[in-house]
């Protein structure tokens, strides 16, 4: 682990750190570790050079969020399917228009027409619950959330 001078008071630490030990200033020199390749890069750049993987920042408590070059978020997508999932709010956030108006007819259909569109009522109810384990299973990788098209029933792999 190199160490590096704060640019503020002199005082030396961790290339790692987010800020200056000694008198709290942001560490515009952070580096990361990709964790798909290894290659070391600054902290500020969104996308490893080298495999071009996210940067995976970490936050308050240890947790990990990755924030796409477009600002979207597994974390967001998955608020999406929980709240809005049976009627394609995921998917219409994930940028897959043909499935999210798709299961936005055939949900919409379902509760107005109960008898015919029970189909619709039960396909929402699943775009929910996958759009719920999509979003938990790439929560530290997001990509194929938005840059696959979903599979039969909106499933991501």
């Amino acid at each position: 682990m190199a160490m590096i001078k704060c640019s503020e008071c002199n005082g030396s630490f961790s290339e790692k750190a987010l800020t200056c030990p000694h008198c709290g200033v942001k560490n515009a020199q952070r580096v990361v570790f990709c964790s798909e390749c290894g290659e070391k890069y600054l902290a500020h750049i969104s996308k490893c050079p080298k495999c071009g993987k996210a940067n995976v920042e970490l936050k308050k408590g240890g947790k990990a969020e990755v924030v796409r070059d477009d600002g979207k978020t597994a974390l967001a997508y998955l608020l999406f399917a929980i709240f809005l999932g049976c009627w394609g709010g995921h998917l219409f956030y994930a940028g897959h228009k043909k499935w999210a108006i798709v299961t936005l007819v055939l949900n919409t259909a379902g509760w107005l027409i109960l008898p015919v569109g029970i189909f619709g009522v039960i396909n929402g109810i699943i775009q929910s619950v996958t759009g719920i384990v999509n979003g938990v299973t790439h929560m530290d990788n997001p990509d194929p959330l938005f840059d696959s098209e979903p599979k039969f029933w909106g499933i991501v792999k």
